[in-house]
């Protein structure tokens, strides 16, 4: 049992450290973090609809039947 509580103790001490050191260092505030990410979600979101578009429009022009001339 003192194995286990020794890895589990090893375990938070080294996530708690983890979650400090990155409070320290990072670049940007929370605010700041979630603007970024919520911007480059919604430029993510706009290539997929285009390209969704896109595919759904060469579909519809290769299911429809080929006139003959």
């Amino acid at each position: 049992m003192s194995r286990f509580f020794s890895f589990v103790a090893g375990s938070v001490m080294g996530a708690a450290v983890g979650a400090a050191i990155a409070l320290l260092v990072t670049p940007y505030s929370g605010e700041e973090l979630r603007e970024l990410a919520r911007e480059a979600a919604y430029a993510r979101r706009e290539q997929l609809e285009a390209r969704m578009r896109e595919l759904q429009s060469s579909r519809k022009r290769s299911a429809a039947p080929e006139e003959e001339v």
